[in-house]
C-alpha cells in the first residue's frame, strides 16, 4: 500500500537518530535487512522490493538493522505506518474486532520460508505473522478494539512472536486455518 506524501518514518537501531523514509510499509522492512543502502528502497513498490530482496538474498542482516529479527523488524515497521494520530492508525481502528488475516500463496514473495511466517499462505498452514502483528497493534492503540487483547497476549509473546506454550500455537493456527471460534 503506497502511502503517497504521508511517507513511512522509520529509525534504526544501529542508526540512531537518522530517519529513513518510505512509501509503503513492505519496502521499509526489506531496507531493514539491508540497512546500509536503505535508501534504495526509499521509492520501491513492495513488490519491487521483494525482487530487490530475492537479488540480495544471501548478504541480508539477519538482525535487521539492529531490531534483532523479523518478528521486532516488522514490529517497528507497523509502530511506523499505524503511529497515533495518521489515517492508517484511523483505519486499523476501524477494523474493529475482526480478525486479520494476510492471505497469500507461498509463491507470492518467491522465498516460501518468509510467506509461511507472514501470511496463511492461502491454505491457513502459514502463520499469519503480519494479520498477528496488526492485531496486537490495534488492541493497543488509543481507540483500538482490546477484545483479543488478552488471547493474543496468552498465545504468543508480543515482544519476540514466540508463542508462550504448544497449546498457545496449536490454537492460533487453528484459528489461521478455520477462522475465530
Amino acid at each position: 500500500y503506497d502511502l503517497g506524501t504521508n511517507l513511512l518514518r522509520l529509525e534504526a537501531p544501529r542508526e540512531r537518530g537518522r530517519f529513513r523514509t518510505f512509501t509503503n510499509a513492505d519496502a521499509a522492512f526489506h531496507a531493514l535487512k539491508y540497512w546500509q543502502i536503505a535508501g534504495e528502497f526509499a521509492e520501491l513498490t513492495g513488490l519491487e522490493a521483494q525482487e530487490v530482496d530475492r537479488q540480495l538474498h544471501g548478504r541480508c542482516d539477519k538482525e535487521y538493522a539492529g531490531f534483532g529479527g523479523a518478528w521486532q523488524a516488522m514490529k517497528a515497521v507497523v509502530s511506523a505506518k499505524f503511529a497515533s494520530g495518521s489515517q492508517a492508525a484511523e483505519d486499523l481502528v476501524a477494523t474493529g474486532d475482526a480478525f486479520l488475516l494476510h492471505h497469500s500463496p507461498a509463491s507470492a514473495t518467491g522465498v516460501e520460508e518468509e510467506a509461511r511466517l507472514w501470511s496463511n499462505t492461502s491454505d491457513g498452514e502459514g502463520l499469519n505473522w503480519l494479520g498477528l502483528q496488526l492485531m496486537f497493534q490495534r488492541a493497543y492503540m488509543p481507540g483500538g478494539d482490546t477484545s483479543w487483547r488478552h488471547a493474543l497476549d496468552e498465545m504468543v509473546d508480543g515482544a519476540n512472536g514466540r508463542f508462550r506454550n504448544e497449546a498457545g500455537a496449536k490454537k492460533w493456527q487453528g484459528t489461521v486455518r478455520d477462522g475465530p471460534p
